[in-house]
């Protein structure tokens, strides 16, 4: 059944979230024309609909002028550099005085990517990032001033600065019972302050009444955190009303130019996880006071997110979804990195997404049932110089017969009190059957001619030559293409299992894995038991739609 239509005419393919910090990786000056290029330079002819761009890259400096309480445009913030702490080297500064050379030469920077989205055909939305940690890291603790730096950070404020009682402190994360306590939520602003509040909604107005946006969105994730610790259910309220209050003045902005303003939040990937931070999601869905809701994890991605509950959510209002793509994911390898021969090539790394991983994280979302993707951080993936695969992600028919990876996700455990992330791996291997699931959607039976391979690879930590397991996917028993073999070298353990098509569901999988044998002495049994690092459904498809791989004999001695 169609959803409502909504008050937002257009429906986007792929939202494309700019960091807004590419710049400070160019030594200035830059030009109108370069810095229009390397911000939106990858999106001409691209499904991208929508580009968003943050009135602040960090909590507090706008990159423009601002008369809102709070805020400090960076170039004023410049002016002090002489006491401007070592956090991120000299990439503030860079991003700083790109900022200043550009509004010398008689630009703004902002208004120049306004510009430029219109003559590419793509709208254009301000987004603020709600709580941060750009403004805070790297300085030592005042001794004078609990929780606060000593040096100046370009990306601060003197509202920030002034005020240690908005903090959510040392006390406010003291509650946390479970594993790798949020340190860093100390140094965010608690938003039970109603000034905490007030200067988030003052500073969005005057963005969207200074330029001419198609949307606004509020940015939850960068970075998660907004009450005290056992203190967000009953402070939940208050979020609502600031939710309220910056749809009624969106609505009054957009009454005056004639045209309806976007509003998007981007949030945890699960409702719970939403709940879990005091952001009551489901009333604002219910009282229509948002238009998108952004599902994302926090900075690495989580393979294993199912969009299924939002977009139950959703399906009789005109609230559209859009699940959240970092540009990363932990792996228990390095991948080719250029590490020491005796590492192993052993992890655990951040890495970035490949084509192959975007395709089968694009493909499970299209087939939840969302309404578009969205893409967070990814300038810093193309600043790395990979190529995006957004043509293909965007169309769910382009990426339907496209060559896939699809790993289960590593835990990483960073804000696990709100990024309820599930991921199996990594975990120990015993002679009980450990169980995983892995959502995959593709359906090779009805692909089957096309289907050049279907592989699962296991990467296995303290297996030795003589070490047996056994791997079943869905039932089946599968049998090992690569087995070790003695006098070979040690090298780190990936094990190939062929899948036939018919082995391999659309949708949920159960992947199971046990030790069989050992032979090793008990005590090496007993400290290095075996540990699944890594798992990963590998499928190909034949060439047009598959990559194209050369035959063997198409180059000598191949």
């Amino acid at each position: 059944m169609a959803k409502p239509a909504g008050r937002l005419q257009r429906k986007y393919r792929v939202m494309w979230n700019d960091d807004g910090g590419i710049q400070g990786h160019y030594y200035p000056p830059l030009t109108a024309e370069r810095y229009r290029q390397i911000h939106l330079g990858y999106h001409d002819g691209s499904p991208v609909d929508c580009y968003l761009f943050p009135i602040c890259y960090s909590g507090y400096t706008t990159t423009y002028p601002t008369r809102a309480r709070g805020f400090a445009f960076i170039v004023d913030r410049l002016k002090q550099v002489e006491t401007v702490g070592a956090y991120k080297g000299l990439h503030q500064y860079h991003f700083a005085e790109n900022v200043r050379r550009l509004f010398e030469q008689g630009h703004d920077p902002t208004e120049l990517l306004l510009q430029e989205s219109r003559r590419l055909g793509i709208d254009f939305w301000l987004h603020l990032r709600m709580n941060d940690w750009h403004h805070w890291g790297g300085h030592e603790e005042d001794p004078d001033r609990p929780g606060l730096p000593t040096g100046l950070n370009l990306f601060s404020s003197p509202f920030y600065e002034a005020h240690p009682e908005y903090l959510i402190g040392a006390d406010g994360i003291a509650g946390y019972t479970g594993e790798h306590p949020p340190t860093a939520m100390r140094w965010f602003q608690d938003f039970a302050h109603q000034e905490v509040r007030q200067v988030r909604l003052e500073v969005m107005v005057e963005a969207c009444e200074r330029y001419d946006v198609d949307g606004f969105q509020y940015d939850f994730m960068r970075i998660p955190g907004y009450f005290k610790i056992g203190q967000e259910e009953a402070n939940a309220h208050l979020m609502t009303d600031l939710i309220r209050e910056s749809r009624a003045e969106l609505d009054r902005i957009g009454e005056q130019r004639g045209k309806y303003l976007g509003f998007s939040v981007r949030v945890p990937s699960t409702i719970a996880g939403a709940q879990a931070i005091g952001l009551d999601v489901p009333t604002w869905i219910k009282e229509g006071l948002v238009d998108i809701v952004v599902p994302s994890c926090f900075f690495c991605t989580d393979f294993g997110a199912d969009m299924q509950e939002w977009v139950e959510l959703t399906q009789d209002t005109p609230v559209r979804i859009y699940p959240g793509l970092e540009e990363a994911y932990w792996a228990g390898y390095v991948r080719g990195a250029n590490v020491d021969f005796l590492d192993y090539g052993q992890g655990p790394k951040r890495l970035l997404l490949s084509d192959e991983i975007i395709n089968g994280i694009a493909a499970n979302h299209w087939a939840s049932g969302v309404d578009g993707l969205y893409v967070f951080n990814w300038a810093c993936k193309t600043w790395e110089g990979n190529r995006l695969n957004l043509d293909n992600m965007g169309d769910p028919l382009r990426v339907k017969y496209r060559d896939k990876l699809y790993p289960l996700t590593r835990r990483d455990g960073q804000y696990a009190y709100c990024d309820l992330q599930v991921g199996p791996l990594p975990a120990q291997l015993s002679a009980e059957p450990l169980a995983m699931q892995m959502r995959i959607a593709d359906d090779l039976a009805e692909a089957a001619a096309r289907l050049e391979s279907c592989e699962l690879w296991v990467h296995l930590v303290n297996m030795s030559v003589e070490d047996s397991i056994e791997v079943k996917v869905n039932g089946h028993v599968l049998e090992c293409g690569n087995p070790l073999e003695p006098g070979t070298m040690q090298v780190p353990v990936w094990l190939q299992y062929p899948l036939a098509p018919e082995q391999v569901r659309q949708g949920y999988n159960e992947i199971s894995l046990r030790v069989v044998s050992r032979d090793l002495p008990r005590g090496l049994q007993e400290n290095m038991p075996i540990e699944v690092a890594d798992v990963e459904l590998e499928i190909r498809y034949y060439f047009p739609n598959g990559k194209g791989r050369e035959p063997r004999g198409y180059r000598p001695r191949t």
